[in-house]
C-alpha cells in the first residue's frame, strides 16, 4: 500500500500523513467541505482495504479573533 496516492480533493485542503496516522487541514475558503474531503478519505481507504478508526477521528476548529472596525480601518488605510 502507497499513502503518496491518498491526496486531498481541493487543492487549498492539505494532508499530512505520518505511518498510520492522517490529519486533514481545511481552510474556511476551500470549495470542497470537509464532509467531502472525508467521504474522499474513506473511500480511498476502503480501496485499499484499510479501516477508519471513526471513534478516534476529531474534528478540531481553529479560528482567529475577530478584528475591530476601528483597527481594520486603520490598516486599510495606512
Amino acid at each position: 500500500m502507497f499513502a503518496y496516492d491518498l491526496r486531498p480533493r481541493d487543492i487549498l485542503n492539505f494532508l499530512i500523513k505520518y505511518a498510520d496516522d492522517t490529519t486533514l487541514l481545511s481552510p474556511q475558503n476551500s470549495k470542497t467541505s470537509v464532509e467531502l474531503e472525508m467521504a474522499h478519505i474513506m473511500n480511498w481507504a476502503t480501496k485499499n482495504k484499510m479501516i477508519l478508526n471513526l471513534l478516534k477521528t476529531v474534528e478540531i476548529v481553529f479560528h482567529r479573533c475577530n478584528i475591530s472596525h476601528d483597527l481594520l480601518q486603520t490598516i486599510m488605510h495606512s
